[in-house]
């Protein structure tokens, strides 16, 4: 079967990738002003208030904090980032799926209703009768986790996609900050044994670990993007064109550091 894309899944992976290289622009430049600001601190400041001779107690009380917090910048940062790279990841998800639905109606048969009586005026008045199908779906889908979102694409798109952990790990580190205060739950401590996440312990995200959530989303969504573009498409799209030189340049200023 072939379908003609209303949006374009590349397009769909390129909105992913522009978004993925924004929080990573981001996160380089807060990095990098914060750094600045450390040694700022370590190495104008601290010197000439000593020089001033300001009493001890007065500069531990001023300085350290100070110091402190700026030193714990990247680590928050990272939270954000976590938070930001699901969304955008679970934005890609939606997309494609709605992507599919336009594209071919008939995918959109189920044997349970799916619209209530109020959704069927609405659609009827505003005749978007297929849009409003495609909406209530989704909201359905996307009302589960990350592996339902998987499950959910293999059994009705005839996929077999796995789920990585290292994306299962990414979305219960983020429902952690988002919902547990950003305390490692029980379900992240037994589930990711071999990290050797501690209960109730405040997580610590680490500049390997963000990458690794990086490079986890990326070649996900890569594979996503080949295997739709392949099943449904009759246009063949060359290896590159899946965000390769995309990615090669998002990091090159990165690794050089």
């Amino acid at each position: 079967m072939h379908i003609h894309f209303k949006m374009g899944q590349l397009e769909i992976q390129g909105n992913l990738l522009r978004n993925m290289h924004r929080l990573s622009q981001a996160y380089m430049s807060s990095i990098d002003g914060n750094k600045s600001t450390i040694t700022y601190l370590e190495k104008e400041v601290i010197p000439k208030l000593k020089s001033w001779g300001l009493p001890d107690k007065g500069y531990k009380a001023i300085v350290p904090g100070t110091l402190r917090l700026h030193k714990s910048v990247p680590e928050l940062v990272r939270q954000q980032l976590v938070v930001s790279l699901t969304g955008f990841f679970e934005v890609f998800i939606n997309d494609t799926l709605k992507e599919i639905y336009l594209s071919n109606p008939s995918t959109l048969k189920s044997q349970n209703k799916t619209l209530n009586d109020e959704d069927i005026i609405e659609a009827i008045t505003n005749d978007n009768i297929i849009e409003k199908l495609i909406e209530v779906k989704l909201r359905g889908v996307m009302y589960g986790n990350f592996e339902n979102w998987i499950k959910y694409i293999n059994h009705n798109f005839g996929f077999n996609f796995r789920s990585p952990n290292e994306i299962s790990e990414l979305f219960q580190v983020r429902n952690c900050i988002v919902h547990n205060d950003c305390k490692v739950s029980r379900e992240l401590a037994l589930k990711f044994r071999t990290r050797k996440y501690v209960l109730e312990k405040e997580i610590n995200i680490t500049e390997k670990d963000y990458k690794k959530y990086f490079e986890a989303i990326f070649d996900y969504s890569k594979k996503i993007t080949s295997d739709v573009i392949k099943k449904y498409s009759k246009k063949k799209v060359r290896n590159e064109e899946f965000g390769q030189h995309f990615f090669a340049e998002s990091y090159k200023s990165r690794n050089e550091r």
